[in-house]
């Protein structure tokens, strides 16, 4: 195999990042494990499985969250790696968490409550003027979060839109910042274009020729805690249940949907084939996990779950 220097390959997967709009607030785990085998290793510059082994292990007192913290990096790093130029290293092993337990599933109250928080959203003046922060918040909160609860779109994958992702004639919308490198499509539904052109007009009349779709106030994309922030805040404004993240808007998208399809019992259908193109699944593994939340599935589930599940998603 040929070798890699390890200072090299991260520049230029810093480049990467940057040039794809990914967010670069984990890049300074790498950057702490260079420094680690600069001393560990003086004069070896090379990139070896030694070297990721040692610095995944997880350490003594050190909690499986914080392992991951600093694995989780490196092991997209890999991924980029073995995927531009073939080499075969091995990602570091972590313990799946499963503390969570099943998605939370929202009550329509809960849901009123979450947009009714999203539109009551302000500006207030503060020594005399409003800042601009306040103003783009009030104009996409009610937007980005219906935006997630209707299209089931990971957080990062709306926050990181731009405005030539967004097809706003037809409704269709290009994830291509997505979960790994797999680009897909979502269509929106007619009441949700109705409100993305509403918000679009607004934006373009306060911040002109922007870039991403949903800017802060410096016409950049969110940061990565953004969407969990204000989700948590809004959602407490009127709800009393705790454990509910931004990322429970997706799962309940999937069950809702799972939900509405005919009980054709082990049949791979249409429908499911089209949930798990348009929620950016690479297989259907993924997509059948929701079947055992869903009661009239619950209890197929079982069976689904043998040799079906490795079944790639077929390319239309």
């Amino acid at each position: 195999m040929a070798q890699i220097c390890f200072e090299d390959a991260l520049s230029a997967y810093i480049r990467f990042r940057e040039v794809s709009r990914l967010s670069m607030t984990t890049v300074k785990h790498l950057r702490y494990m260079l420094s680690f085998c600069k001393r560990e290793y003086p004069g070896d510059p090379w990139l070896t499985q030694d070297k990721i082994d040692r610095w995944g292990t997880r350490r003594p007192g050190e909690s499986g969250t914080t392992q991951a913290s600093r694995v989780g990096p490196l092991n997209a790093f890999i991924d980029y790696l073995n995927r531009r130029n073939g080499f075969p290293f091995s990602p570091v092993p972590l313990e799946k968490k499963n503390a969570a337990g099943d998605p939370v599933l929202f009550t329509e109250s809960e849901l009123c409550n979450l947009f009714r928080a999203c539109d009551e959203a302000e500006v207030i003046r503060s020594h005399g003027f409003v800042h601009d922060a306040q103003l783009l918040n009030m104009l996409e909160f009610p937007v980005i979060f219906r935006l997630l609860y209707s299209s089931g779109m990971r957080g990062c994958e709306a926050r990181l839109l731009s405005t030539s992702d967004v097809d706003m004639e037809n409704g269709i919308v290009h994830i291509r910042h997505g979960k790994g490198y797999d680009e897909h499509v979502v269509v929106l539904h007619e009441t949700m274009l109705a409100l993305i052109r509403k918000y679009d007009a607004m934006m373009e009349r306060l911040m002109p020729s922007r870039l991403p779709f949903f800017p802060d106030w410096k016409g950049r994309c969110h940061p990565k805690d953004w969407l969990a922030y204000h989700f948590r805040r809004l959602w407490g404004k009127y709800n009393e249940r705790r454990g509910v993240v931004v990322y429970s808007l997706r799962h309940h998208y999937a069950v809702h949907n799972v939900n509405a399809m005919p009980n054709r019992g082990y049949e791979i259908t249409e429908e499911l084939l089209a949930l798990s193109r348009s929620m950016g699944h690479r297989s259907l593994d993924s997509t059948l996990y929701y079947y055992h939340l869903v009661p009239k599935f619950a209890d197929i589930y079982g069976e689904i779950m043998g040799d079906t599940l490795q079944h790639t998603i077929p390319e239309p």
